[in-house]
C-alpha cells in the first residue's frame, strides 16, 4: 500500500491498489504523472474515474474522496458521468462568437488551406456571426442551423447555403472533441442541404481547335490591336490546358518550384496539400520560353507578387473562339477526359490532376512514374495537335501530257 509522500515519490510505473477502498489506486503512468483513480461498474460497465494528482492530494484525502463515490455508486449514480455531464454543461456556457476565436487559433488557422479559410471568414461574418454568434454553443438545435440554411437560401444563394452549413456542421464536430458539446449531438447533420448539379465540361476537339486559332491570333496581332492579348496571359491558359493544374496553382506558381530537367512542378501547397505535377513537353516549352524577372512564373504589377486574375483576357479569347460559358477550370477537365480518351487508367488520371488517393497506393509512387509520364506526353501531344490549325495538303501539280514525237 502506498500512502506517504515518500512512498508516492518513490513508486514504479504501473498500478498501486489501496486495499482500503474497493478499486482506489495510485496510478503512475510511463511519463511519471501520478494520479488517483477510482474502478467501478457501472449498470455492467467498467468505469475509471480519476481523482486528482498525487503530488498535491494526499492519500488520505483521495481516500474520503473515493469512499464518498463509492456512497453514490451504491446508491445508484454514476460519478464520472455526472462530472462530464457538468464540465460540458460549463463549457457549453461559451457563445459560438467565443468557440469561433478558438476554432481559428487552434484549429482552421493551421489545418485549413488560405483560400477556404478566406472563404470560412467571410460566411462567419455576413451569415453565421449574425444569426447564432450570441447564442451558447450548447443551445444551438437543428431549428436554430436550419432557420440559418433557409434565410441564405431565399436571398437566392442556395449553394451558398449550404457550405455555410457544412461550416457550422464542421465547428460543431471540432466542439464534440473539445468536450464543449455532448458526443453525436452536431446539429447541423440532419439539416436537408439544397439539391446541387456539378458542371462538368469537357472542351471537344472542334472547340480545341477553336481555342488554339483564338490563342495564336491573339499572341500574333500587333499590340494596338483589339485582338491582342499579352503573350503572359496566353501562357498561363495554354499552361491551364497543358498541366491540368488549377488556376490558383498556376497564378502563384514560383521558379523555385519548376523543374525543368526532370520535367515537374513542386508545389508546396494546393487544396489536396503538397502535390507533384507531372510536366509534358509542350508545357515544358512555354516555361522555358518565359523570362524570369521575378520568383513568381507569372508576376504581377509588383514584381514580388503574383498575377492575380485573369478572368478578363480569358472572356475576350472564350468568345472569339466561340465558348459559350465555359471556365478556366473546365480546361482542368479537358485535361482528364484528354487523358481519359487516350486510355489511361483512373488511378493515372488521379495522379495526373493531384487527386487525393488511399495511402495504400502511396507506396507504388515510384513504379507509377512511368505510366504517368507516358500519360502527361501523350495528353500533351494530343492537345497540341488540337489547338495548331490543320495543315493544308500540299497543291498537286497536273502532269503535262507529253506530245508524241513525229
Amino acid at each position: 500500500m502506498v500512502t506517504t509522500k515518500k512512498q508516492i515519490a518513490a513508486a514504479d510505473v504501473g498500478w498501486h491498489p489501496d486495499p482500503r477502498c474497493q478499486g482506489l489506486a495510485l496510478w503512475v503512468k510511463p511519463n511519471g504523472s501520478k494520479r488517483w483513480v477510482l474502478d467501478y461498474r457501472f449498470h455492467g460497465r467498467q468505469r475509471r474515474l480519476q481523482l486528482g494528482r498525487a503530488e498535491t492530494m494526499p492519500a488520505d484525502e483521495a481516500l474520503k474522496l473515493a469512499r464518498r463515490h463509492r456512497v453514490a455508486i451504491d446508491g445508484g449514480r454514476d460519478p464520472l458521468a455526472e462530472r462530464t455531464a457538468a464540465r460540458q454543461a460549463e463549457a457549453g456556457n461559451v457563445t459560438l462568437a467565443e468557440f469561433w476565436q478558438r476554432y481559428l487559433d487552434e484549429y482552421a488557422t493551421t489545418k485549413k488551406q488560405p483560400r477556404t479559410l478566406r472563404d470560412n471568414l467571410e460566411w462567419w461574418a455576413r451569415d453565421i456571426q449574425p444569426a447564432l454568434g450570441r447564442t451558447r454553443i450548447g443551445d444551438i438545435t437543428r431549428e436554430d442551423v436550419a432557420a440559418l440554411h433557409r434565410r441564405i437560401t431565399r436571398r437566392g444563394a442556395p449553394t451558398m447555403a449550404n457550405r455555410v452549413v457544412a461550416l457550422v456542421s464542421a465547428m460543431m464536430t471540432r466542439a464534440e472533441k473539445w468536450g464543449v458539446r455532448l458526443p453525436h449531438s452536431n446539429p447541423a447533420t440532419t439539416v436537408e442541404r439544397n439539391p446541387e448539379r456539378k458542371t462538368h465540361r469537357f472542351l471537344s476537339s472542334e472547340q480545341l481547335l477553336a481555342l488554339g486559332a483564338a490563342l495564336t491570333a491573339a499572341e500574333r496581332a500587333p499590340a494596338d490591336s483589339d485582338v491582342h492579348e499579352s503573350a503572359q496571359m496566353v501562357a498561363v491558359i495554354r499552361l491551364l490546358l497543358f498541366t491540368g493544374c488549377r488556376k490558383s496553382e498556376i497564378l502563384t506558381l514560383r521558379w523555385a518550384d519548376v523543374d525543368l530537367e526532370r520535367g515537374l512542378l513542386d508545389l508546396p501547397t494546393s487544396k489536396t496539400g503538397r502535390k507533384t505535377v507531372t510536366v509534358n513537353a509542350p508545357a515544358l516549352q512555354i516555361l522555358a520560353n518565359l523570362p524570369r524577372t521575378s520568383e513568381f512564373v507569372f508576376p504581377g504589377q509588383r514584381p514580388n507578387k503574383p498575377l492575380v486574375n485573369i478572368s478578363k483576357t480569358w472572356g475576350h479569347i472564350r468568345r472569339r473562339a466561340g465558348l459559350t460559358n465555359v471556365r478556366l477550370h473546365d480546361l482542368r477537365h479537358s485535361y482528364g477526359s484528354t487523358a481519359a480518351g487516350l486510355g489511361a487508367s483512373l488511378p493515372i488520371i488521379g495522379a495526373l490532376l493531384g487527386h487525393t488517393v488511399p495511402q495504400t497506393t502511396a507506396r507504388y509512387a515510384g513504379l507509377a512514374d512511368d505510366p504517368r509520364r507516358a500519360a502527361a506526353e501523350a495528353v500533351g501531344k494530343r492537345l497540341s495537335a488540337l489547338l495548331s490549325p490543320p495543315k493544308k495538303p500540299a497543291a498537286v501539280v497536273p502532269m503535262q501530257k507529253r506530245g508524241r514525237r513525229g
